[in-house]
């Protein structure tokens, strides 16, 4: 069987929206949608904000990402932003029937609920299927309670992917691997 990682945002789900909310309250000012699409993160600071700003720049990326990563009570509901990218959803429906998949995203622990919430609330499959949390210090292996298999329905562990729940430690273990070269 195939098996299928997939990232999570803007491949699936469409952050531009709550990007551009995040800006606006680490600037207070608007960041058009076609910056945040062209333009990294250091190209919209240096374009956006006011010669005050810049002069706080620390304190800003901080402010930023703690909204961004939804440390921040406001983080959250700027969540509520994410679309679906589409066809991602009807695909990946389709792919879980046939297919083992994971999810992989750069978000924090903090957020898996809020993370599979917005892929149900999209119309992604998430039974069965685990979601792999990245974050700037390293991979984290969910522990059994999290994202838990269905009562019913099959052991996809059974397949021999290394995606299977069984085999997520060893998928971290490559993972970190790959990315420490």
């Amino acid at each position: 069987m195939v098996c299928y990682v997939i990232d999570v945002d803007d491949t699936l789900l469409d952050t531009k929206r709550r990007t551009q909310g995040v800006w606006r309250l680490t600037l207070d000012k608007e960041v058009p949608l076609s910056d945040i699409e062209a333009s990294s993160l250091e190209q919209i600071f240096m374009k956006h904000a006011s010669e005050e700003q810049k002069g706080h720049a620390r304190e800003l990326q901080g402010r930023f990402f703690s909204v961004l990563l939804c440390e921040d009570e406001v983080g959250v509901e700027l969540a509520s932003l994410d679309q679906a990218v589409p066809y991602a959803a009807e695909t990946l429906q389709r792919w879980a029937t046939e297919h083992e998949l994971v999810y992989l995203t750069g978000r924090t622990e903090n957020t898996r609920e809020l993370t599979l919430g917005s892929l149900r609330r999209h119309g992604f499959p998430t039974d069965e299927i685990p979601l792999l949390m990245v974050h700037p210090g390293g991979l984290e292996e969910p522990s059994p309670d999290r994202n838990p298999k269905p009562e019913t329905g099959g052991d996809r562990g059974k397949t021999g992917c290394p995606a299977s729940r069984r085999r997520v430690p060893r998928l971290l273990h490559d993972l970190q691997s790959a990315s420490d070269t």
